[in-house]
């Protein structure tokens, strides 16, 4: 049975795994100087993550799919919160409100880039390889639904708030950040994502094991976002 007292120090701990993991992320060398970059080279970065954000919604589909297992409480809970993460991509069913895609690629616009330099562009060999590497976690992670939840929000949540709050600090000094229609709301959006998801693991970990597992999870979601922005070194 799990205990409360279990629980707050099991939430403690992965609150730390956490944001020593966003720690890392941040202290990457192009993030962590984005501001000193040449229009040009953040345009190549933001073109690149394009793609990476084109996986989300198929990284999402799998992921509820692959939560199968009966033997965590609330399980039923986890698909609810990452199918109505998925269909916040959609606004509506009628399709009279622009997709968060169609967002991105208005913010790219704002950004100086046009929508052929956006449209005709393909993904580098290292971007291609970061987006395989994440449905690859996912399949290693079957049957060990701490880890599939753990993969989930840290990379598709609580790192890529990371990623957008650097890119935040490179908007364009000519452009009103309310313009932001992609990044800036995403940054919110994902933190409470990652809250919710979070919220769901403590009663699911029940020993170091289990921990350990987790702690492994996020550090090769981290090492997959680090490696797509060493392209750009």
């Amino acid at each position: 049975m799990t205990t409360a007292k279990h629980r707050q120090n099991t939430d403690n701990e992965l609150l730390e795994m956490i944001e020593g993991a966003q720690h890392q992320l941040e202290r990457h060398q192009v993030l962590s100087n984005i501001e000193t970059l040449q229009a040009r080279e953040i345009q190549a970065i933001l073109l690149q993550r394009r793609f990476v954000s084109l996986a989300f919604t198929p990284f999402y589909d799998v992921a509820i799919d692959a939560l199968d297992a009966d033997r965590y409480e609330n399980l039923e809970g986890a698909r609810i919160v990452l199918r109505y993460i998925l269909r916040e991509e959609y606004p509506n069913s009628v399709g009279n409100e622009k997709s968060h895609r169609e967002f991105l690629v208005d913010d790219l616009v704002q950004f100086g880039l046009t929508r052929r330099e956006i449209l005709t562009s393909r993904p580098t060999v290292a971007t291609s390889t970061v987006i395989h590497e994440s449905f690859e976690q996912l399949r290693d992670a079957y049957g060990n639904d701490v880890a599939l939840l753990g993969t989930v929000m840290t990379y598709g949540e609580f790192l890529v708030r990371v990623e957008y709050q650097s890119v935040m600090k490179a908007w364009p000094s000519t452009v009103s950040r309310e313009k932001s229609v992609f990044y800036r709301t995403h940054i919110g959006h994902d933190q409470g994502h990652a809250n919710r998801l979070l919220e769901l693991l403590p009663p699911w970990i029940h020993d170091d094991a289990q921990l350990e597992s987790f702690s492994r999870t996020i550090q090769r979601c981290v090492d997959m976002k680090k490696s797509f922005y060493d392209q750009f070194q």
